[in-house]
């Protein structure tokens, strides 16, 4: 598991095991906020328009196409171009919102590494483990 999430132009694989799929893609960005109903994510990775993900691929390993660590997992789309809807995410800014129709994203999952203690279990009182407690 990578301690920092993947980085704009890095090449990166997502992997389906329920759809026995492999994407090779790249990340375009680093994108702030992503809404979506009334979920909100914080630093979502969007992928490049190539990157052609699909339904049910949700919750898919997304990792360094270099290193094979993992860096994110496959999140969302925005299918039919709606704008901040369930199952249509825009991107939000202090200018406000833009919708990617086609495009997926993906959420880092580098604040897990800092939470995993001895034996890889996650600790969420280690130093400098930002995961929100129960």
């Amino acid at each position: 598991m990578a301690s920092s999430g993947p980085v704009a132009g890095q090449e990166i694989k997502v992997a389906s095991s329920y759809l026995e799929s492999v994407w090779s893609c790249r990340a375009e960005a680093v994108i702030p906020k992503l809404m979506e109903g009334d979920y909100t994510s914080n630093d979502a990775i969007p992928y490049a328009k190539e990157c052609n993900t699909q339904p049910s691929s949700s919750s898919s390993a997304v990792v360094d196409a270099r290193t094979g660590e993992l860096v994110a997992v496959n999140s969302t789309s925005n299918r039919d171009g709606k704008e901040c809807e369930l199952n249509n995410p825009c991107e939000a800014d202090s200018k406000g919102t833009v919708v990617h129709k086609g495009r997926g994203y993906a959420t880092q999952t580098a604040a897990i590494a800092t939470c995993l203690g001895s034996g890889n279990l996650v600790d969420l009182n280690r130093q400098g483990c930002t995961l929100p407690k129960p």
